[in-house]
This record gives structure tokens, C-alpha cells and sequence, in this order.
């Protein structure tokens, strides 16, 4: 059947299960494929006698593609005419068995195999059925047009081709089958039907066009079902958490209020007591005699306007105190005393200043109490001490 599930629907993974029928019962090649950038890449490859451990195995989140090939699947090479089945199944049902095709360099490759035979190997993966979105038969997925290299050699033999015609022919020797880049052995066919599917090409279904919507549909459902799950019980774990941590963070500032509360009346006779230490302080500087608004006026505007432009200021102070102010302790001053801080790129400016200073009425002396160059920034760093008359 040449209609694609992927037409419709196109997953990036695929799990491929080939059951190979032998004299000795079935045995299962498992391959998990992922499609990445465009590219398809093998994650996973085993073999296993055991249906149950194989099933083990199998990803229920991922859809799975069942694959079947050897003993009582029969393989035929016939011109590509209308009543091709009449032709192959001469004395039988045609509805008794599955079949698919596909038609390569006008010859059509064909694979069957009674219905009852394949139903009887579906039913043992009940477990996962959900997840069956597809049945491949045969081997012929392994020369599909659609490959980007033909292997050459398989679980069947090596492909040979002789007059346009393609055959599996079995060599005594062991044979590395390669796809992929990889040494896939027994899983090969898994692999090429796992890339096919991801390419959105052809794998030899035997269903229908309808059979394949809903078997599909059902795996869409059961995965939409899950996520609609997952979501839901991840909203209400997400909500319930946030109200844990709300009800703490509320909790957590209530006993936060609760104590700036307390601490507020403290805080407001703490207030109290600074303004009181302010006010003293006041008035020890006022009764100490320092406050000569006025007259500093008449001295900051003389510094201000001898200033050279090349000179930056940084601080002046007048009359600095002596010592750190203690409590109830009247403040003592330098007096006749004005510092001054600053910097400069050049130091004969400073010179010339200084000259201009000594030169004012009221200044008695000019001192340099330190002056260092900094060599990083081309910056002097000076401290003067005016000294009044």
C-alpha cells in the first residue's frame, strides 16, 4: 500500500519491531530511531528470543511500527498488471491474506502472508498496542527508492540485481549488514523500515488507507489523554506549591511587621535623643564664639577668586576641630586656621597661588602640609594651611 501514516502525522522517533519467522518459532529485532536537524540516527539495536523482556524494553511514549519477514512470508517479483493477486494466489482468497507492494524500474515487488498467521503474531504484543501505529511485511523495504544507500547485504542474503531485477541471495558466509553507518546484523530491516517511516516514505504497509487513520488516531488519543494528564497534575502540584510558599512568605512578613512594630517605638526615642544632641550641639558651637558668617563669607569669596583655573578643590575647612566631639563636651578649635584640599597637573601653579594668598590682608601665612604626585593619573594631591592674621 503506497498511502504514508506520515502524510498525516510525522513523529520524530520510531520504535521498528522485526519478528523473523523461523523453524525454530520467532525471534525480535528491536531498533529505536530518532530524526534530528534531518538527519536519522540509530539510538537504540537488540535482539531477543523472549517476547516479554523485549517487551520490557519498549518505550510506551513512543509509537511503534511491527515489522515481519521470513518463514510463511512469501516474496515475489511480478510485472506491474492490474490483476497481479489473481495471478499470485491462483487457488486462494486473496482476503486471507496481507499483502503490500511497490512498484521499482517497472517491476513490482510483492509481499504476503496469511492473515491468521500475522494476527496470531499481533496478539501477543496486546501490551503495547496502543502504541502499534503500522505493519510492515517483507523484505523490500531494504531496496526502496527512497533509501540514501541501498544496504548490501541483509538478514535474507546479499541484494543482488540482475537484469533490473532484485533478489536476496543467501551466502554461507557471515555478512555484516550496514545502514546508517552502522553494523545494524539481524536489526537491519528494523532500521531501513524505521528510516523510511521518518523520511515519510513508503514501508510496505499492509493496511488500508482508512486502517491506518484509525489506528493512528488511537495512539494520538491515548498520548493527547497523558499530556492532558501530565499537564493537569502539574498545574495543581505547581499550584499547591505556590500557595505553600505564598502562605510562608505571608507568614514570614507578618512576623516581620510584628517586629518592626516593636523596635519602632525604640527607634522613635532614639530619634528623640539624636534631635536633643543636635540642639546641644548647637548651642555649644553658638556659646563658642566660631560662627562669623560674614567674615568667612568675605574670606571663601578672596580663595574662590585667586583660584587658578588649573586648580581643582576639593575641601576647605575653617577652623577644624581639634579632636573627635564627645558627649557633654564643649568642641575645640584651630583657630585662625583654613584648610584647603585639592589637585593639580601643575605644580608651580601652586606656587603662584600660594603667593597670591600671602599677598591677601587677612591671611597671616601660607603652609604646605603635603603635596603628593600621582603618577598614574598625572595628578598632584596638595593640603594647604592658611593661617589668619
Amino acid at each position: 500500500m503506497k498511502f504514508s501514516l506520515n502524510k498525516i502525522w510525522q513523529p520524530r522517533k520510531i520504535q521498528v519491531i522485526s519478528i523473523e519467522l523461523t523453524n525454530d518459532g520467532e525471534r525480535y529485532h528491536y531498533v529505536n530511531l530518532k530524526k534530528s536537524k534531518g538527519e536519522v540516527i540509530v539510538k537504540d539495536n537488540f535482539s531477543e528470543k523472549n517476547i516479554e523482556e523485549l517487551i520490557k524494553n519498549v518505550s510506551k511514549s513512543t509509537p511503534v511500527i511491527l515489522h515481519f519477514y521470513g518463514k510463511g512470508v512469501l516474496n515475489r517479483v511480478v510485472p506491474p498488471d492490474p490483476d497481479f493477486l489473481d495471478k499470485l494466489l491462483v487457488n486462494a482468497d486473496k482476503n486471507e491474506f496481507y499483502f503490500s507492494y511497490e512498484d521499482i524500474d517497472n517491476q513490482r515487488y510483492v509481499s504476503f502472508s496469511r492473515k491468521d498467521k500475522i494476527d496470531e503474531l499481533i496478539s501477543r504484543f496486546d501490551s503495547i498496542k496502543d502504541n502499534s501505529i503500522d505493519f510492515s511485511i517483507g523484505p523490500y523495504n531494504a531496496i526502496s527508492e527512497n533509501l540514501p544507500v541501498k544496504p548490501t547485504a541483509t538478514p535474507l542474503g546479499k541484494i543482488k540485481k540482475d537484469n533490473g531485477v532484485y533478489s536476496f541471495v543467501k551466502d554461507e558466509t557471515p555478512t555484516r549488514n550496514f545502514f546508517l553507518n552502522q553494523d545494524l546484523g539481524k536489526g537491519l530491516f528494523s532500521a531501513v523500515t524505521g528510516y523510511l517511516f521518518l523520511k515519510d516514505a513508503p514501508i510496505f504497509s499492509f493496511l488500508n488507507e482508512k486502517e491506518q487513520k484509525s489506528i493512528q488516531s488511537n495512539f494520538t488519543d491515548k498520548t493527547q489523554f497523558q499530556q492532558l494528564g501530565i499537564f493537569t497534575l502539574s498545574f495543581f502540584l505547581i499550584a499547591l506549591i505556590s500557595n505553600y510558599f505564598y502562605q510562608g512568605h505571608i507568614n514570614k512578613k507578618n512576623h516581620a511587621i510584628e517586629q518592626e512594630i516593636m523596635i519602632y517605638g525604640d527607634n522613635l526615642n532614639k530619634i528623640d535623643l539624636i534631635d536633643q544632641e543636635i540642639l546641644r550641639k548647637k548651642q555649644l558651637i553658638t556659646s563658642s564664639g566660631i560662627i562669623g558668617g560674614t567674615r568667612f563669607s568675605h574670606y571663601l569669596d578672596q580663595i574662590g577668586s585667586s583660584l587658578p583655573s588649573e586648580v581643582s578643590l576639593e575641601e576647605i575647612e575653617i577652623y577644624p576641630i581639634e579632636k573627635k566631639l564627645k558627649q557633654k563636651e564643649k568642641p575645640v578649635f584651630k583657630d585662625n586656621s583654613i584648610l584647603i584640599s585639592g589637585n593639580t597637573q601643575q605644580s608651580s601653579i601652586i606656587d603662584d597661588w600660594i603667593s597670591k594668598l600671602n599677598s591677601l590682608d587677612w591671611v597671616k601665612s601660607v603652609a604646605i602640609i603635603s603635596f603628593i604626585k600621582n603618577d598614574d593619573n598625572k595628578y598632584s594631591y596638595f593640603q594647604i594651611k592658611i593661617t589668619e592674621r
